[in-house]
């Protein structure tokens, strides 16, 4: 999983470079992505932590891409 997550931030950050992405509309649900893993990993729930970081991984890539 680290290996996935460190090859995704890459290509994220080669993505992004020129871009400025930092605004209300794609703060907010990136807000809420990780709000929602905190929660998972307050409850100590190691698949909901798994599914919240893929679905944050996942929504940011689609946002870097513009999807």
């Amino acid at each position: 999983m680290a290996a996935i997550y460190r090859v995704n931030s890459l290509r994220i950050r080669l993505i992004r470079l020129g871009q400025v992405t930092l605004n209300a509309e794609a703060l907010r649900p990136a807000m809420n992505d990780h709000l929602t893993l905190l929660a998972a990993l307050r409850t100590r729930d190691p698949q909901q932590a798994t599914a919240a970081i893929e679905a944050h991984l996942t929504h940011a890539r689609n946002r870097a891409l513009g999807l």
